[in-house]
């Protein structure tokens, strides 16, 4: 990660983190590429930290669905 561990930003591996995992543009990361960034930095024995990610993506997820749903009920189409 471009972190240490003591939370310091290093520059160099955020260039590291770059080179590894952007494949189509060398600049941007695309979804797939950052989902594979966050599952290669991971910790392997962190299963209170997987739970919380899992609650905040289900979290994101019903959010965005009970945001839909109010939309669609109002009948207002908006171009999100």
């Amino acid at each position: 990660m471009f972190l240490y561990a003591l939370g310091r930003y290093t520059p160099a591996n955020l260039e590291l983190m770059f080179s590894k995992y952007a494949r189509t543009i060398p600049d941007k990361l695309s979804l797939g590429e950052l989902w594979d960034m966050t599952e290669g930095n991971r910790d392997a024995f962190d299963f209170f930290g997987w739970y919380i990610y899992l609650l905040q993506c289900s979290n994101v997820v019903m959010s965005l669905c009970n945001d839909l749903f109010l939309v669609c009920e109002s009948g207002i189409l908006m171009d999100m």
